[in-house]
């Protein structure tokens, strides 16, 4: 292959990435305003000023279109959260977690329209292993960013979500009391380590029944 012709097609492939980018931020704002159902092939066409026929190029059924915007947008989240705990420094986990969900709040219109994306793909079988990759990518990043277990990262997780759920279901823009949501986090981050030295302070010679729960 010619240098002429390499440069033709590394051309032509940062051309095809361009449009990619272009369809999918077209398809995000038609579901944040109108919902999953509004965005077609057509709708998205017709907003990006593009053929119709170039978006099915691109993406051929409407859940490829779906399955890649809940990829991207998942992308842009753990960007985001992972940019915030860069941020911030917190010398409890509870603590930090409370916070990092009054963030999420803050972000709501941001954030809320993630899961209702995400939500709306519940409702479609092809779309929910799309879905459930937002699960697997926040349960990474409470793992690496608090040093999490798995079923910690878990639990946090599932607090999170039925938070930003019920902003959602019931569109309250009040904050929930921190000092209540850190308990609940507390909850999660209380070792069992933890809860036998509350329950029973342990002498220095209890040292070898204090590692089996280490």
């Amino acid at each position: 292959m010619t240098t002429s012709c390499r440069f033709d097609e590394k051309k032509s492939r940062a051309k095809s990435e361009v449009m990619v980018e272009h369809i999918l931020e077209s398809a995000s704002e038609i579901i944040s305003t109108d919902g999953l159902l509004a965005c077609t092939h057509r709708a998205v066409a017709a907003q990006t000023n593009i053929s119709p026929g170039t978006i099915t190029y691109h993406f051929k059924t409407l859940d490829d279109l779906h399955a890649a915007v809940i990829k991207q947008t998942i992308l842009t989240f753990e960007a985001q959260a992972r940019e915030w705990f860069k941020q911030v420094s917190f010398n409890k986990p509870e603590l930090a977690l409370a916070n990092y969900l009054i963030w999420t709040l803050q972000e709501r219109q941001n954030f809320i329209k993630q899961y209702e994306l995400f939500i709306a793909a519940v409702s479609k079988p092809r779309l929910r292993a799309a879905a459930r990759e937002w699960l697997k990518a926040h349960k990474s990043i409470l793992q690496d960013e608090l040093k999490f277990t798995s079923s910690q990262a878990e639990s946090a997780v599932a607090i999170t979500d039925a938070w930003l759920m019920r902003c959602i279901i019931t569109e309250e823009h009040a904050l929930p009391d921190i000092n209540t949501i850190k308990a609940s986090f507390a909850s999660i981050t209380f070792s069992q380590r933890d809860y036998i030295v509350s329950v029973a302070p342990l002498k220095k010679t209890d040292s070898l029944w204090l590692s089996f729960y280490q």
